[in-house]
């Protein structure tokens, strides 16, 4: 169930046994309806569960029960799953998630609880996971991460931010990514925008791992820093940054090293992974979408976030969390996303 299995029948039975199985209750017939509405239109049945246990039916009626049941199976820790888009954080999610038998606690949409990444009460359930900068978490959690090559993760990125605004389009529903991931605040710039336009405006990984606190006013919503702020520091408080932000953590990896995500989650967990790491959401091509012919600038823009990047590589192999990439694979893996995105080069 947690890996959202397309092949589940959507109807009512399917219903029946989501209420069963996380509310432990029956359905009405209008919560029938209403729900599997809901999934014949997303086929999003994870969100459908995320749904139910953020729910205040949930922390009150059946929480309590799963808290001692679980109690004596966590970590002495609890884990942080730090989720850079486009690094395969969904398939990692799912199998830190499978490991340790219980589902996160996602953050995607709870960062803007009042005393979030100081106090909440979910600060007891023993895996978070989401797109939430290293200051959105609490000190209490120990982190886990996965990195990609820059270039390729922008490429990525972009085609992705396509599809969600072709889907917005599509439903008739206002356009939510004015203000996109990685764009810099004050200049509205999504992936409608040509590429060109869009690449300049964005930023790299980085941007989750400045550790400095969101009440200087200087962070967005979930935890990472605005592009002025970002500007503002020399590349030694930068660096100073990036070295505290990942003593946070006790475990990362490489996306394209299966063995060494494999390791990453037992290392942190403490179990031995015994599903393979899968792959969810990956791009497939679409005949809404024109080739894209990347420029020198382009090129440049992008080796731009890539030398931003190298900085936070290099600490993370410092600290022993992954190994150097070679810079001959790096350009492989640049050159084969490309190419599978519907990128050319010059």
């Amino acid at each position: 169930m947690f890996r959202g299995d397309k092949s589940l029948p959507l109807d009512s039975s399917l219903v029946q046994a989501l209420y069963r199985g996380v509310l432990r209750r029956e359905p009405s017939d209008t919560e029938t309806e209403v729900l599997l509405a809901a999934l014949t239109h997303s086929g999003n049945i994870e969100r459908a569960l995320q749904d139910m246990l953020s729910s205040h039916e949930f922390g009150v009626m059946v929480l309590p029960d799963i808290i001692n049941t679980y109690f004596t199976q966590t970590p002495d820790h609890p884990v942080f799953f730090l989720h850079v888009p486009k690094t395969a954080g969904t398939s990692f999610r799912l199998a830190l998630t499978d490991t340790m038998g219980i589902p996160a606690f996602l953050l995607y949409v709870h960062t803007t609880w009042q005393g979030f990444g100081e106090k909440s009460n979910m600060d007891f359930w023993p895996l978070w996971a989401g797109h939430a900068g290293v200051p959105a978490f609490p000190e209490t959690h120990r982190g886990i991460t996965v990195f990609r090559e820059s270039r390729s993760r922008m490429l990525s990125l972009y085609r992705q931010q396509q599809r969600e605004i072709a889907r917005i389009v599509t439903l008739g529903s206002r356009n939510t990514l004015d203000n996109s991931l990685n764009a810099t605040p004050g200049h509205r710039v999504t992936a409608a925008d040509p590429f060109n336009q869009w690449i300049r405006h964005s930023r790299g990984t980085i941007v989750w791992f400045i550790d400095t606190p969101r009440t200087d006013g200087a962070f967005l919503w979930n935890g990472r820093p605005t592009g002025e702020y970002l500007d503002s520091l020399t590349p030694g408080e930068v660096r100073d940054s990036l070295t505290r932000s990942l003593t946070r953590f006790d475990a990362a990896a490489w996306v394209h090293d299966s063995d060494a995500m494999d390791k990453a989650i037992s290392h942190i967990t403490q179990r031995e992974v015994t599903a393979p790491i899968g792959r969810e959401n990956e791009f497939t091509e679409s005949p809404d979408f024109h080739i894209t012919h990347l420029s020198q600038d382009d090129l440049a823009q992008l080796e731009r976030i890539a030398d931003s990047d190298k900085i936070l590589f290099d600490i993370a192999v410092d600290h022993g969390l992954i190994s150097p990439m070679d810079s001959a694979f790096a350009d492989d893996e640049f050159e084969r996303t490309a190419r599978r995105l519907g990128f050319t080069l010059p």
